[in-house]
């Protein structure tokens, strides 16, 4: 058999690799079933594989045909791994003993980083990304929130919860934080902004509740009113996710009476009265983070990997399907089809999100402790 893999936007380069017909496009590492092609990253042609110059991020394929010019594919096999990593530490003498960056935000030139529970620490970390290869540190602000536990930037501002929600003016050196002038008690945890309202979920109570402010004046964060949207206790959020203009998608790892809510739908059209519409219980995870591309929700459980829920009919999501990866999978990006994973003492995992996750492939890049991924310019 031959096998042609392909980078888009390359030149086709053909050659012989141990015997069997190949064609190359790409900068990569490859293994496939049996056969490996092995280039390297500084252009240069090794006795048994070509090599053609191709960019991080690029898409690549695969191509089989047999003996008698049957052809198979082409099937996304990943994109181009490789590419150049920016390392910024942020030391424990700029924040806190306690603080690790597990939550990140970013819009623009925006960048804040935060904890998540525990250990506890109140900072957050900003940073100006106008230069992406070279992002520099503004200021560390103390929130006085106990541990923060989600945080999301917005058009020059941030917003946090912890023990309370809270919003700062990112655009100011001098800025404080700004907070509700009527608290609605208990630990605030997963955090969506939608318009001019944000929703947080209360880590406290066990009715999955609600809590809704207007922050049409970012400055001056407003509490609207509280709900349980749950007609049953023992039930928590960890993540909040906004669906297109009606939905609101709450992800939990709790199981009241046995049974999980992993993926809990909530019609947000009227602030005043929440509903639920609908709710699934993925087999084999705890869900704890999601994204939503599309009628597509992603959705992290740790030590379970990633599963794929289709929201088109929001009143019955259908799981269709999960995988797993090598680390514990805290949260998760997505540009295109490629979701970038956040997996704990893997590293970060990159899958490809098309089609029914099973068939996704996998690589490693980065090792360390993943704990977020955020994909951008």
């Amino acid at each position: 058999p031959s096998f042609a893999v392909h980078e888009a936007g390359s030149q086709s380069s053909e050659s012989n690799t141990s015997g069997i017909g190949g064609y190359m496009r790409s900068q990569a590492a490859l293994a496939i079933i049996g056969l490996a092609i092995s280039v390297c990253a500084c252009g240069g042609a090794s006795p048994t594989a070509p090599v053609v110059p191709a960019t991080a991020g690029d898409l690549i394929t695969i191509e089989a045909t047999d003996v008698f010019q049957r052809v198979n594919g082409p099937l996304s096999i990943g994109r181009v791994p490789f590419g150049s990593v920016t390392t910024t530490v942020i030391s424990t003498a700029q924040t806190d003993t306690s603080f690790l960056a597990t939550n990140v935000a970013s819009d623009g030139n925006d960048a804040v980083f935060a904890g998540y529970d525990s250990p506890a620490s109140d900072k957050l970390v900003l940073f100006d990304v106008t230069s992406r290869n070279n992002p520099v540190l503004k200021r560390v602000v103390a929130t006085n929130v106990g541990a923060i536990r989600d945080v999301v930037v917005r058009d020059g501002w941030a917003y946090f919860t912890g023990s309370r929600f809270g919003s700062l003016n990112l655009s100011d050196p001098n800025a404080t934080p700004h907070f509700a002038s009527s608290d609605p008690g208990g630990d605030e945890n997963a955090l969506a902004i939608v318009d001019n309202y944000a929703f947080t979920s209360d880590w406290t109570t066990s009715d999955a509740r609600i809590h809704i402010y207007d922050i049409s004046t970012p400055s001056s964060p407003r509490h609207v009113r509280s709900e349980g949207v749950a007609n049953h206790s023992s039930l928590r959020f960890t993540d909040l996710v906004a669906v297109g203009t009606d939905y609101l998608v709450g992800v939990s790892p709790d199981r009241p009476f046995g049974v999980g809510r992993d993926v809990y739908v909530m019609d947000r059209r009227d602030i005043n009265d929440l509903k639920l519409r609908g709710e699934i219980d993925v087999p084999n995870l705890e869900g704890f983070r999601g994204n939503v591309v599309g009628n597509t929700m992603y959705v992290t459980g740790v030590g379970a990997g990633i599963a794929t829920v289709d929201l088109t009919n929001p009143a019955q999501p259908v799981w269709r399907g999960t995988i797993l990866t090598k680390g514990n999978a805290y949260a998760l990006d997505v540009v295109g089809s490629t979701l970038a994973i956040a997996d704990g003492s893997a590293g970060v995992t990159f899958a490809d999100g098309a089609g029914v996750l099973p068939h996704g492939s996998r690589d490693n890049l980065c090792k360390g402790s993943g704990w977020i991924e955020i994909l951008g310019s």
